[in-house]
């Protein structure tokens, strides 16, 4: 039986990494868990739980904060539809008395009922209807 140079070369390499993968990890466990026990036996727990009451405290606050801010934008947004729609052109039937806040309803409108003739609304003009 021969095996080529390539082929044993690849068993070893695998029967390695298959060592390495299984050692131990509990050393690196233990150690871990030491360096951690020392720097925990420095801090008491009084200064544990106030470190921890601030964040939850500062965590709050901008909770709040967020709230507020959200709430200004959603008002402000409001606004600025109410704005949108006072400035853009509205549009009136005459004959019905209905108005249209955009040409697309006012041009179905229109072409709905034959006769209506819709026309267009100044900022501070009401539709009226014709008697």
């Amino acid at each position: 039986m021969r095996l080529s140079f390539v082929a044993l070369f690849s068993i070893v390499v695998s029967m390695a990494c298959t060592g390495y993968a299984h050692s131990d990890h509990d050393l690196h466990a233990r150690e871990f868990v030491n360096d951690l026990s020392a720097r925990l036996s420095e801090v008491s727990t009084r200064d544990l739980v106030n470190a921890l009451g601030e964040r939850l405290e500062r965590r709050a606050n901008e909770e709040k904060d967020k709230k507020k801010k959200k709430k200004k934008e959603k008002k402000e947004g409001e606004e600025s539809e109410e704005e949108k729609q006072r400035a853009s052109p509205r549009w009136c039937c005459p004959k019905c008395g209905k108005e249209f806040p955009n040409s697309y309803r006012a041009k179905s409108h229109q072409d709905h009922f034959s006769g209506h003739i819709v026309r267009t609304l100044a900022k501070r003009d009401k539709c009226w209807p014709e008697q």
